[in-house]
Protein backbone atom coordinates (compact mmCIF):
# COMPACT_ATOMS: atom_id res chain seq x y z
CA UNK A 1 0.00 0.00 0.00
CA UNK A 2 0.99 3.47 -0.98
CA UNK A 3 2.64 5.48 1.67
CA UNK A 4 0.92 9.31 2.19
CA UNK A 5 3.21 11.88 1.35
CA UNK A 6 3.58 14.07 4.52
CA UNK A 7 6.46 16.52 3.33
CA UNK A 8 5.89 19.13 1.48
CA UNK A 9 8.67 21.86 0.82
CA UNK A 10 6.18 24.57 -0.61
CA UNK A 11 4.74 24.18 2.61
CA UNK A 12 8.07 24.18 4.88
CA UNK A 13 6.56 20.93 6.21
CA UNK A 14 8.57 17.82 7.13
CA UNK A 15 7.64 13.55 7.52
CA UNK A 16 8.42 13.33 11.16
CA UNK A 17 7.41 9.58 12.27
CA UNK A 18 7.80 6.98 15.17
CA UNK A 19 8.21 3.39 14.35
CA UNK A 20 7.81 0.34 16.24
CA UNK A 21 7.29 1.57 19.39
CA UNK A 22 5.91 -1.31 21.59
CA UNK A 23 3.83 -0.91 24.56
CA UNK A 24 2.43 -3.11 26.93
CA UNK A 25 -1.38 -1.84 26.96
CA UNK A 26 -5.20 -3.01 28.40
CA UNK A 27 -7.22 -3.66 25.30
CA UNK A 28 -9.76 -5.42 24.14
CA UNK A 29 -13.34 -5.77 24.19
CA UNK A 30 -13.88 -8.96 26.20
CA UNK A 31 -13.22 -9.30 30.14
CA UNK A 32 -10.87 -11.83 29.56
CA UNK A 33 -8.45 -9.62 27.12
CA UNK A 34 -8.21 -7.48 29.91
CA UNK A 35 -6.81 -10.66 32.06
CA UNK A 36 -3.28 -9.47 31.04
CA UNK A 37 -1.86 -6.38 29.25
CA UNK A 38 -0.54 -7.10 25.88
CA UNK A 39 2.28 -5.93 23.54
CA UNK A 40 0.96 -3.29 21.35
CA UNK A 41 3.06 -2.17 18.03
CA UNK A 42 2.13 1.47 17.45
CA UNK A 43 3.86 3.45 14.06
CA UNK A 44 2.85 7.29 13.84
CA UNK A 45 3.24 9.52 10.98
CA UNK A 46 3.38 13.42 11.92
CA UNK A 47 3.41 16.44 9.53
CA UNK A 48 5.27 19.56 11.08
CA UNK A 49 5.28 22.90 9.74
CA UNK A 50 9.14 24.05 10.59
CA UNK A 51 8.55 27.70 11.21
CA UNK A 52 11.64 28.55 10.07
CA UNK A 53 11.65 27.72 6.99
CA UNK A 54 10.32 29.95 3.65
CA UNK A 55 8.75 28.30 0.46
CA UNK A 56 10.74 26.21 -1.67
CA UNK A 57 11.66 29.20 -3.64
CA UNK A 58 13.84 30.68 -0.91
CA UNK A 59 15.70 28.89 1.71
CA UNK A 60 13.32 25.77 2.60
CA UNK A 61 15.70 24.70 5.75
CA UNK A 62 14.95 26.80 9.08
CA UNK A 63 17.79 27.64 11.96
CA UNK A 64 19.47 24.73 12.67
CA UNK A 65 18.90 24.68 16.80
CA UNK A 66 18.19 21.54 18.54
CA UNK A 67 16.19 23.67 20.99
CA UNK A 68 13.43 24.09 17.59
CA UNK A 69 13.23 20.00 17.39
CA UNK A 70 10.00 18.67 18.20
CA UNK A 71 10.74 15.91 21.32
CA UNK A 72 8.56 13.11 20.60
CA UNK A 73 10.43 10.28 23.13
CA UNK A 74 9.41 13.32 25.38
CA UNK A 75 5.61 12.93 24.75
CA UNK A 76 5.35 9.40 24.73
CA UNK A 77 6.58 9.42 27.98
CA UNK A 78 4.64 11.60 29.11
CA UNK A 79 1.40 10.33 27.57
CA UNK A 80 2.25 7.32 29.17
CA UNK A 81 3.21 8.65 32.49
CA UNK A 82 -0.11 10.66 32.77
CA UNK A 83 -1.96 7.59 32.13
CA UNK A 84 -0.79 5.21 34.76
CA UNK A 85 -1.23 7.80 37.02
CA UNK A 86 -4.50 7.90 36.36
CA UNK A 87 -5.01 11.64 35.05
CA UNK A 88 -7.29 12.78 32.70
CA UNK A 89 -5.26 12.93 29.54
CA UNK A 90 -7.20 15.36 26.93
CA UNK A 91 -5.14 15.11 23.62
CA UNK A 92 -5.51 18.38 21.18
CA UNK A 93 -5.24 18.00 17.40
CA UNK A 94 -5.69 20.69 14.32
CA UNK A 95 -7.40 19.87 11.56
CA UNK A 96 -5.83 21.15 8.99
CA UNK A 97 -7.04 20.44 5.13
CA UNK A 98 -4.39 18.88 2.70
CA UNK A 99 -2.03 18.49 5.48
CA UNK A 100 -2.64 16.01 8.09
CA UNK A 101 -6.84 15.42 7.44
CA UNK A 102 -5.39 11.93 6.07
CA UNK A 103 -4.49 11.19 9.07
CA UNK A 104 -6.28 12.46 12.26
CA UNK A 105 -7.98 8.73 12.45
CA UNK A 106 -4.54 7.10 13.26
CA UNK A 107 -3.87 9.53 15.84
CA UNK A 108 -6.83 9.27 17.72
CA UNK A 109 -5.79 5.41 17.35
CA UNK A 110 -2.46 5.70 18.60
CA UNK A 111 -3.51 7.86 21.55
CA UNK A 112 -6.03 6.24 22.29
CA UNK A 113 -3.21 3.07 23.18
CA UNK A 114 -1.24 4.92 24.60
CA UNK A 115 -3.22 5.96 27.47
CA UNK A 116 -5.25 9.63 26.25
CA UNK A 117 -8.75 9.88 27.86
CA UNK A 118 -10.17 12.34 25.53
CA UNK A 119 -9.21 13.94 22.01
CA UNK A 120 -10.52 17.34 21.03
CA UNK A 121 -9.72 17.52 17.11
CA UNK A 122 -9.96 21.62 16.64
CA UNK A 123 -10.54 23.37 13.44
CA UNK A 124 -7.71 24.96 12.01
CA UNK A 125 -8.31 29.08 12.71
CA UNK A 126 -6.12 30.50 9.32
CA UNK A 127 -4.01 33.15 10.01
CA UNK A 128 -2.92 35.90 7.04
CA UNK A 129 1.35 36.08 7.41
CA UNK A 130 1.80 32.21 8.50
CA UNK A 131 2.43 29.14 6.17
CA UNK A 132 -0.95 27.80 6.86
CA UNK A 133 -2.97 31.44 6.36
CA UNK A 134 -4.31 30.50 2.91
CA UNK A 135 -5.63 27.10 3.80
CA UNK A 136 -9.36 27.43 4.34
CA UNK A 137 -10.67 26.79 7.73
CA UNK A 138 -12.49 23.06 7.51
CA UNK A 139 -16.38 23.53 7.55
CA UNK A 140 -18.57 22.41 10.38
CA UNK A 141 -19.48 18.89 8.40
CA UNK A 142 -16.07 17.93 7.67
CA UNK A 143 -15.68 18.61 11.59
CA UNK A 144 -18.21 16.15 12.25
CA UNK A 145 -17.54 13.60 10.39
CA UNK A 146 -13.27 13.68 11.75
CA UNK A 147 -14.98 13.22 15.20
CA UNK A 148 -17.00 10.44 14.29
CA UNK A 149 -14.45 8.63 12.40
CA UNK A 150 -12.11 8.92 15.75
CA UNK A 151 -14.65 8.03 18.40
CA UNK A 152 -14.44 4.53 17.39
CA UNK A 153 -11.37 4.78 19.57
CA UNK A 154 -11.95 7.78 22.56
CA UNK A 155 -14.55 10.23 22.99
CA UNK A 156 -14.66 13.29 21.63
CA UNK A 157 -14.95 16.99 23.05
CA UNK A 158 -17.10 19.10 21.03
CA UNK A 159 -17.36 21.99 22.21
CA UNK A 160 -13.81 23.50 22.18
CA UNK A 161 -13.70 27.25 22.71
CA UNK A 162 -10.02 27.46 22.04
CA UNK A 163 -9.27 27.76 25.30
CA UNK A 164 -10.04 31.86 25.13
CA UNK A 165 -10.48 33.41 28.76
CA UNK A 166 -14.32 33.14 28.26
CA UNK A 167 -14.02 29.53 28.05
CA UNK A 168 -16.04 27.75 30.98
CA UNK A 169 -17.74 24.24 31.48
CA UNK A 170 -16.82 20.49 32.23
CA UNK A 171 -15.87 18.30 29.59
CA UNK A 172 -18.24 15.67 28.01
CA UNK A 173 -21.33 18.26 29.33
CA UNK A 174 -23.13 20.87 27.02
CA UNK A 175 -21.56 24.20 28.13
CA UNK A 176 -23.44 26.36 25.39
CA UNK A 177 -26.03 28.25 28.38
CA UNK A 178 -22.50 28.72 30.40
CA UNK A 179 -20.52 30.24 27.04
CA UNK A 180 -23.61 32.20 26.04
CA UNK A 181 -23.95 33.97 29.30
CA UNK A 182 -20.08 34.82 29.89
CA UNK A 183 -20.05 36.93 26.57
CA UNK A 184 -23.44 38.70 27.94
CA UNK A 185 -21.69 39.19 31.51
CA UNK A 186 -18.34 40.07 29.40
CA UNK A 187 -19.96 42.74 28.16
CA UNK A 188 -22.31 44.22 30.58
CA UNK A 189 -21.16 47.30 32.09
CA UNK A 190 -19.53 47.10 35.69
CA UNK A 191 -22.86 47.45 38.45
CA UNK A 192 -23.09 50.46 40.29
CA UNK A 193 -23.15 49.32 43.66
CA UNK A 194 -20.38 46.41 43.35
CA UNK A 195 -18.02 48.77 41.28
CA UNK A 196 -16.70 50.30 43.89
CA UNK A 197 -16.75 50.22 48.19
CA UNK A 198 -15.91 53.95 48.68
CA UNK A 199 -19.19 55.28 47.68
CA UNK A 200 -21.10 56.64 50.76
CA UNK A 201 -24.40 54.65 49.81
CA UNK A 202 -24.80 50.99 50.82
CA UNK A 203 -28.19 49.81 50.74
CA UNK A 204 -29.95 46.34 50.47
CA UNK A 205 -33.24 44.49 50.47
CA UNK A 206 -34.64 41.57 51.02
CA UNK A 207 -37.72 40.07 48.51
CA UNK A 208 -39.84 37.45 48.99
CA UNK A 209 -38.68 35.45 45.69
CA UNK A 210 -34.62 36.39 47.53
CA UNK A 211 -35.85 36.69 51.27
CA UNK A 212 -32.02 35.73 52.59
CA UNK A 213 -28.63 37.14 53.56
CA UNK A 214 -25.42 34.82 52.64
CA UNK A 215 -22.23 35.73 55.03
CA UNK A 216 -18.74 34.67 55.20
CA UNK A 217 -17.90 34.49 58.53
CA UNK A 218 -15.68 32.05 60.35
CA UNK A 219 -17.34 32.24 63.83
CA UNK A 220 -20.58 33.68 63.29
CA UNK A 221 -19.74 36.48 65.18
CA UNK A 222 -17.56 39.03 62.49
CA UNK A 223 -17.62 39.28 58.91
CA UNK A 224 -14.23 38.12 58.67
CA UNK A 225 -13.74 36.27 55.50
CA UNK A 226 -13.12 36.97 51.53
CA UNK A 227 -15.49 35.25 49.18
CA UNK A 228 -12.84 33.75 47.64
CA UNK A 229 -11.06 32.08 50.77
CA UNK A 230 -15.08 30.80 51.93
CA UNK A 231 -15.41 27.25 52.26
CA UNK A 232 -18.91 27.96 52.92
CA UNK A 233 -21.66 30.68 53.88
CA UNK A 234 -24.35 30.80 56.18
CA UNK A 235 -27.36 32.06 55.65
CA UNK A 236 -29.49 34.57 56.88
CA UNK A 237 -33.18 35.35 57.30
CA UNK A 238 -33.16 39.27 58.50
CA UNK A 239 -36.72 40.95 58.90
CA UNK A 240 -38.77 42.98 61.52
CA UNK A 241 -38.77 40.20 63.55
CA UNK A 242 -35.19 40.06 63.96
CA UNK A 243 -32.14 37.71 62.35
CA UNK A 244 -32.11 33.93 62.10
CA UNK A 245 -29.66 31.64 61.18
CA UNK A 246 -31.13 29.60 58.71
CA UNK A 247 -29.01 27.40 56.57
CA UNK A 248 -24.81 26.63 56.06
CA UNK A 249 -24.01 26.00 52.46
CA UNK A 250 -20.61 24.34 51.52
CA UNK A 251 -18.77 26.24 48.43
CA UNK A 252 -17.03 23.52 46.01
CA UNK A 253 -13.26 24.63 45.21
CA UNK A 254 -13.76 21.84 42.09
CA UNK A 255 -14.17 24.66 39.32
CA UNK A 256 -11.78 27.11 38.96
CA UNK A 257 -12.60 30.94 37.02
CA UNK A 258 -16.27 31.64 36.15
CA UNK A 259 -17.27 28.44 36.02
CA UNK A 260 -16.64 28.60 39.72
CA UNK A 261 -18.58 31.84 40.25
CA UNK A 262 -21.65 30.53 38.05
CA UNK A 263 -22.42 27.53 40.80
CA UNK A 264 -21.64 29.66 43.24
CA UNK A 265 -24.59 32.15 41.74
CA UNK A 266 -26.61 29.41 41.78
CA UNK A 267 -26.15 28.14 44.88
CA UNK A 268 -27.48 31.79 46.32
CA UNK A 269 -30.38 32.18 43.84
CA UNK A 270 -32.68 32.91 46.86
CA UNK A 271 -30.43 35.06 48.27
CA UNK A 272 -30.74 39.06 47.62
CA UNK A 273 -26.95 39.70 48.97
CA UNK A 274 -23.60 38.19 50.33
CA UNK A 275 -21.65 40.02 53.34
CA UNK A 276 -17.97 39.71 52.95
CA UNK A 277 -14.55 40.99 53.78
CA UNK A 278 -13.50 41.22 50.25
CA UNK A 279 -14.01 40.12 46.62
CA UNK A 280 -12.38 39.87 43.60
CA UNK A 281 -14.16 41.83 40.13
CA UNK A 282 -15.16 38.55 38.55
CA UNK A 283 -17.63 37.02 41.19
CA UNK A 284 -18.69 40.52 41.86
CA UNK A 285 -19.81 40.46 37.95
CA UNK A 286 -21.16 37.35 38.02
CA UNK A 287 -23.30 37.68 41.07
CA UNK A 288 -24.81 40.73 40.43
CA UNK A 289 -25.64 39.73 37.04
CA UNK A 290 -28.00 37.10 38.83
CA UNK A 291 -29.25 39.73 40.74
CA UNK A 292 -27.08 38.91 44.23
CA UNK A 293 -25.34 42.13 45.70
CA UNK A 294 -22.13 41.58 46.71
CA UNK A 295 -21.26 43.71 50.14
CA UNK A 296 -17.87 44.48 50.91
CA UNK A 297 -18.34 44.99 54.82
CA UNK A 298 -16.45 45.11 58.11
CA UNK A 299 -18.02 44.67 61.29
CA UNK A 300 -20.34 42.40 63.41
CA UNK A 301 -22.83 39.86 61.24
CA UNK A 302 -25.70 40.41 63.64
CA UNK A 303 -25.09 44.58 63.52
CA UNK A 304 -24.82 44.30 59.52
CA UNK A 305 -28.36 41.86 59.91
CA UNK A 306 -29.73 44.00 61.86
CA UNK A 307 -29.24 46.86 59.33
CA UNK A 308 -30.83 44.92 56.94
CA UNK A 309 -33.94 43.92 58.88
CA UNK A 310 -34.34 48.10 59.89
CA UNK A 311 -33.85 49.58 56.43
CA UNK A 312 -30.65 48.30 54.42
CA UNK A 313 -28.43 50.69 54.98
CA UNK A 314 -25.06 49.25 55.54
CA UNK A 315 -23.09 52.57 54.46
CA UNK A 316 -21.73 52.68 58.18
CA UNK A 317 -19.79 49.52 57.88
CA UNK A 318 -18.80 49.57 54.02
CA UNK A 319 -14.74 48.95 53.88
CA UNK A 320 -13.31 52.20 52.43
CA UNK A 321 -10.45 51.86 49.86
CA UNK A 322 -10.86 48.21 49.15
CA UNK A 323 -8.44 46.42 46.59
CA UNK A 324 -8.75 42.87 46.15
CA UNK A 325 -4.84 41.59 46.25
CA UNK A 326 -5.53 38.62 43.71
CA UNK A 327 -1.96 37.17 43.73
CA UNK A 328 -1.59 36.75 47.90
CA UNK A 329 -5.40 34.94 47.00
CA UNK A 330 -4.27 32.51 44.20
CA UNK A 331 -1.04 31.15 46.83
CA UNK A 332 -3.43 28.42 48.14
CA UNK A 333 -5.84 28.70 44.91
CA UNK A 334 -9.02 30.34 47.07
CA UNK A 335 -8.64 33.26 45.25
CA UNK A 336 -12.02 35.23 44.13
CA UNK A 337 -10.68 36.94 40.59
Amino acid sequence: MDQPRYADASRATRHMFIRDLVLSASIGVYPHEHAAKQRVRINIDLAVTDEGAAPISRAAVGQDDLSRVVDYESIVNNVRAMAAAGMVVKVNTIYVPGINDHHIDAVAKTVSVLGASVLNIMPLLPTAGTPFGAIPEPDRETLQGARAQAARYLPQMSHCARCRADAAGILGEDNTQHQQLLQRIAHAPEPVATAGFSTPALHLATTPDRPYIAVATRDGLEIDLHLGEATSLRIYRADERGASLVDTRALSREAEGSLRWLRVADLLRDCAAVLVSGAGPMPRKILAHYGIFVGIVEGGVQKALQAVATGGDLSFMAKQGFHCNTESCHEDRTGCS
